[in-house]
C-alpha cells in the first residue's frame, strides 16, 4: 500500500478542485472504513457510480483482516471510532 498525495487545483472561491484528483485508471479497488453505516454507503454509492470498486468495514479491526487478505489500492478511513480509530 502507498500513500497518495493528491493533485488539488485551488478555485477562485478558495475551495480545492478535486474533479480530477482521483481517477478509477491510477486507482481502481478501495477499502471504506467508517462506523458509521450511512456514511460508509453514501460514499461507496459515490464512488461506484465513477467507477471504482469499493470494499467496506465498520471497524479497524475488521478493516485490517481484510487488509491482510486482500491488496487495497486506497483505504479511506474514519479518524475517529470505537475500539481502533484511523
Amino acid at each position: 500500500m502507498a500513500v497518495i498525495e493528491l493533485p488539488l487545483i485551488q478555485e477562485a472561491n478558495g475551495w480545492p478542485n478535486m474533479d480530477n484528483a482521483l481517477t478509477s485508471e491510477c486507482v481502481n479497488s478501495l477499502l471504506i472504513v467508517d462506523d458509521n453505516a450511512m456514511n460508509r454507503d453514501l460514499m461507496s454509492l459515490q464512488l461506484r457510480r465513477k467507477g471504482f470498486s469499493t470494499s467496506l468495514a465498520s471497524s479497524g479491526k475488521e478493516a485490517l483482516e481484510m487488509i491482510k487478505k486482500t491488496n487495497y489500492d486506497l483505504v479511506l478511513l474514519d479518524i475517529m471510532m470505537p475500539i481502533m480509530s484511523g
